[in-house]
């Protein structure tokens, strides 16, 4: 896939240790995992739980900014793909923003990533109209509250 093979395994990691590693008392940053039963021998796959296979995962960072919750990458393995992991761990991550007080969420997406466009507006996301970010993603907003 193009869109996964432009992206930048470096930058990448620096930035999901800030995510993951950022200091206490900062906004609430949480890891949305979805795993699946161990399927067959030999298959590729990042191990989670003993029996069990990662397929997917998100984190979810509500902002500092008042009522507003960010919503960082989903990623899920491309031999899952069109199985509807992606769809359960963005209403996950919806639903525990919402939870958190958040009246907005945002996303930033790489508009040639359409399989991840079509996901976020057939869920109600809306591109904000900016012009993209240094990396090439457009902001994409959602109410929380309707």
């Amino acid at each position: 896939d193009e869109v996964l093979d432009g992206l930048d395994v470096a930058a990448g990691a620096r930035h999901w240790q800030a995510v993951l590693g950022g200091p206490a008392g900062g906004p609430v940053s949480r890891v949305l995992v979805l795993e699946r039963e161990e399927g067959t021998a030999g298959e590729a796959g990042d191990r989670g739980v003993a029996g069990r296979r990662i397929v997917a995962g998100m984190a979810v960072t509500s902002e500092a900014r008042p009522a507003l919750g960010v919503l960082e990458e989903i990623v899920v393995a491309p031999g899952h793909w069109g199985h509807g992991g992606g769809r359960v761990l963005l209403r996950a991550a919806t639903d525990a923003l919402t939870r958190d007080g958040c009246v907005t969420a945002e996303l930033r997406v790489l508009p040639a990533n359409t399989r991840a466009v079509a996901l976020y507006e057939s869920e109600g996301w809306v591109a904000e109209g900016a012009p993209p970010d240094a990396d090439g993603r457009v902001v994409y907003r959602r109410s929380l509250t309707g």
